[in-house]
C-alpha cells in the first residue's frame, strides 16, 4: 500500500534486489535498516521482512534517516532468486 502511495513500482528484479539486501542485513545483526535500490530508499523491518517506508528521489522529505542500525544497497549482481519479502504492489 505504500509503494501505491508513492506511485512507487517495483521491477520483479528489484524485488528480488531488495529481498537479497534483507537476507544481507539480517546475515549483520541488522534490525531496521535503509536498502537503496537505485534512486529508490526503503526503511525495512528486517526481523518481520516488511518494508515500513518507501522512498523516491522526488519524496524523500529532508533526505533524513533516523532510527536505523544499517544501510545496505542491493546491488544488481547480488540476486538471489530464493528469497522472499512482505511487500504489498
Amino acid at each position: 500500500k505504500r509503494l501505491e502511495a508513492r506511485n512507487i513500482n517495483l521491477t520483479d528484479d528489484g524485488i528480488n534486489r531488495l529481498s537479497n539486501a534483507i537476507d544481507k542485513a539480517e546475515k549483520r545483526g541488522g534490525k531496521e535498516s535503509l536498502v537503496m535500490v537505485d534512486d529508490l530508499a526503503f526503511i525495512v523491518n528486517v526481523r518481520d521482512r516488511m518494508v515500513v517506508t518507501a522512498l523516491d528521489s522526488k519524496n524523500r522529505g529532508e533526505g533524513v534517516f533516523t532510527q536505523i542500525d544499517s544501510v545496505v544497497f542491493a546491488d544488481p549482481s547480488d540476486i538471489n532468486q530464493n528469497s522472499s519479502i512482505n511487500i504489498e504492489k
